[in-house]
């Protein structure tokens, strides 16, 4: 991945690192960035998501070591049955729009259904969620689960000018008989 240097730069000032041990003096005496030694510094998870806050299990956690948003990190449904994942937000989100997205980063999945700052359900084909404002949760639901709904989702809060609090969920479907975060099975006789 490649990371531009006023991106690399903003990304390791949020990392703590002091801007002059961004620099060093080449045998030439030139100053340059040596931002390939600094790059590991950052993940490749992304500018905003691994500098600002770090990963702790599928979550995502603020530098000062809060949590935004919380989830959790798998669900499994059965084939053809559903199953719904609550995620608790901080009192301040609660006008926010939140969403359920799929991809392997956050910060570049593909938004699947949101809602629009109130508290009545919003649906897209088979997922649906709801905000429950008074108690700081939203609530994604997945209906008729397929195997191809099986993979990486993220729970998100929509913000403006900052990076959007989100925590990861694996979604696993099985075949066989209900587990226990599951909220409906199939039974064939």
């Amino acid at each position: 991945m490649w990371l531009s240097p006023f991106l690399l730069l903003l990304c390791l000032s949020a990392s703590g690192l002091a801007p002059s041990s961004l620099f060093q003096h080449s045998p030439t005496h030139h100053t340059h960035w040596d931002y390939k030694h600094h790059l590991e510094k950052c993940d490749h998870f992304t500018f905003m998501e691994s500098c600002m806050a770090r990963r702790e299990g599928g979550k995502v956690v603020k530098k000062d070591g809060s949590l935004s948003l919380t989830g959790p990190s798998s669900v499994t449904g059965t084939l053809g049955g559903s199953l719904s994942v609550p995620c608790q937000y901080e009192e301040g989100y609660q006008r926010h729009n939140k969403y359920w997205c799929r991809g392997e980063f956050g910060i570049t999945c593909e938004k699947i259904v949101e809602t629009k700052g109130e508290e009545k359900e919003e649906r897209s084909g088979r997922v649906s969620i709801r905000d429950h404002a008074d108690n700081f949760t939203f609530i994604v639901t997945m209906e008729n689960l397929t195997t191809d709904d099986a993979g990486s989702y993220w729970c998100r809060i929509q913000r403006t000018w900052l990076p959007d609090p989100l925590v990861q969920v694996n979604v696993s479907v099985s075949a066989g008989p209900c587990s226990a975060v599951s909220t409906s099975c199939s039974w064939s006789s």
